[in-house]
């Protein structure tokens, strides 16, 4: 099964209850379903949370891709070795590999 597609967003909702605190959410931004993350912590805290995760999810493929150019690089220049090998392990822990 394949990911929501990218790009996703993070979304303050309104407390359903007076005495609840607002929700952090995340969603996809071309959709209209919410996924709902554990608030630990304080809501700042939270939203802080919701925003790396966010952010880490948005760039995943490109830093991958730019890991793998890298490689390239250093491979072609006979630069590699022990970097490319660590930035292979990398890519292959990122994009289930491993």
């Amino acid at each position: 099964m394949e990911h929501t597609a990218l790009k996703w967003e993070v979304r303050t909702m309104s407390p359903v209850r007076k005495d609840a605190k607002g929700m952090i959410c995340v969603r996809a931004v071309n959709s209209p379903i919410n996924a709902t993350l554990a608030a630990i912590g304080t809501d700042e805290q939270a939203k802080a949370n919701a925003e790396f995760i966010v952010r880490a999810v948005n760039s995943h493929d490109e830093l991958v891709e730019e890991l793998g150019n890298m490689i390239s690089y250093l491979d072609f220049n006979d630069r590699g070795t022990d970097v490319s090998e660590s930035a292979r392990e990398a890519i292959a822990k990122a994009t289930k590999e491993a």
